[in-house]
């Protein structure tokens, strides 16, 4: 069956609908859930710093629709090529393939994507009624997220020197005859 290269345009304003008008309904499937999905989940949960996410998977979705568009359609090469983007199933068994590092990396973005929710739902509405009662408490708690990301830049930084202590090469070594320690005296007398 032919399919209109106007109304797969068309389609393709709509994230996934062009891949899944193009036969590739796993991969439509996939980009509208996490388009729509996460259009929910940060409305719901406000997070609204999460945002900028949906544009990057709209324009994907619009170009992979063009893309698949200007492709000779044939059902079984669709068929053949059409797979979800995450496999959710398949995670337990590929979890021998991370590093212990990205899943602490996963870990941290978890806890804090989890204390900036918790801050956003109670604390963050709690702090609005103090400083509407007591107004010396507005500049110190509007500066709060500035310092925390001040001391978390800091702590970023010793830890960037630290990394690069560990990472440099011991320079002494014991066979090396041009080495001299600072004010070691090669001239013993006893």
């Amino acid at each position: 069956m032919r399919k209109s290269r106007f109304f797969a345009f068309l389609c393709a304003f709509c994230p996934g609908a062009a891949q899944m008008y193009l036969g590739y309904m796993r991969r439509g499937i996939s980009l509208m859930a996490m388009f729509w999905g996460g259009m929910g989940l940060i409305a719901f949960f406000r997070l609204d710093f999460l945002s900028f996410l949906l544009p990057v998977v709209w324009f994907y979705s619009f170009f992979d629709g063009l893309n698949l568009r200007s492709m000779p359609y044939d059902p079984q090469v669709a068929a053949s090529r059409d797979d979800y983007l995450f496999h959710i199933s398949d995670f337990p068994r590929r979890r021998k393939d991370f590093s212990d590092r990205k899943y602490r990396i996963a870990g941290i973005g978890c806890i804090a994507l989890g204390g900036y929710m918790l801050y956003r739902t109670t604390i963050h509405d709690l702090l609005w009624d103090i400083i509407s009662r007591f107004p010396f408490f507005g500049s110190f708690f509007r500066a709060v997220p500035s310092i925390f990301l001040a001391l978390a830049i800091i702590l970023l930084g010793i830890w960037l020197i630290r990394q690069e202590k560990l990472r440099l090469p011991d320079r002494h070594h014991a066979g090396d005859e041009d080495w001299k320690n600072y004010g070691e005296d090669h001239y013993h007398e006893s």
